[in-house]
C-alpha cells in the first residue's frame, strides 16, 4: 500500500486486513449485535462476518427476552464456540463459559 499520507495508508491496510479475515474457534471478538430475534442476537464480529449468540448462552439461568439484555449497536465480546460446515458461527459468552452448558445443535 503506497500513500503520501501515512495514517489513510494505515486505514487501508487496516480495511484489506478485516477484509480478508476469518474467524476461528477458540478467538475471543468484540463484537457489535446486529440484530436481535426470538432466539438470539446476530453479532458482527468483523465486516462481513456475522455469527449467532443464542438465547442460551446470552446470561445464566432463563433468559425471557434477548431485549432485556442487549440492544442493536451493543458491543460485547464473544468467542467462537463452533463454525460448522455451512460456515454458520456459533457464538458463546466468554464470562459465561463454563457456568452454561453449550448448546447443542
Amino acid at each position: 500500500i503506497y500513500s503520501s499520507d501515512m495514517e489513510a495508508a494505515q486505514k487501508a491496510k487496516k480495511r484489506i486486513e478485516e477484509l480478508t479475515m476469518e474467524a476461528k474457534v477458540g478467538e475471543i471478538y468484540e463484537g457489535t449485535v446486529t440484530r436481535i430475534t426470538p432466539f438470539g442476537a446476530f453479532i458482527s464480529l468483523f465486516p462481513g462476518t456475522e455469527g449467532l449468540l443464542h438465547i442460551s448462552q446470552i446470561a445464566p439461568g432463563r433468559v425471557e427476552r434477548v431485549e432485556d439484555h442487549l440492544k442493536v449497536g451493543d458491543v460485547i465480546k464473544v468467542k467462537v464456540h463452533r463454525i460448522d460446515e455451512k460456515g454458520k458461527i456459533d457464538l458463546i459468552r466468554p464470562e459465561l463459559e463454563g457456568k452454561i452448558p453449550p448448546r447443542r445443535r
